[in-house]
């Protein structure tokens, strides 16, 4: 199981929410929609200084293996 949690990206944000998926693709798919839900400023913000495919590799680079 892998993880990614809002405090993963952003040690500021006030958020308890973790992606969890067998698959990158799958945490990045369920980070992503709980981002655009809960934190459409930051995801706006991200998209702003970022390509999309730079928000994937940001995001891929701090998933977690699960214990």
């Amino acid at each position: 199981m892998k993880m990614l949690s809002c405090k993963d990206l952003d040690s500021d944000i006030e958020c308890d929410f973790t992606a969890e998926d067998e698959t990158d693709d799958g945490v990045i798919r369920k980070m992503v929609e709980h981002a655009k839900r809960e934190h459409p400023e930051k995801i706006q913000e991200m998209m702003e200084n970022m390509s999309a495919e730079e928000i994937e590799d940001r995001f891929r680079m701090e998933i977690k293996e699960a214990w």
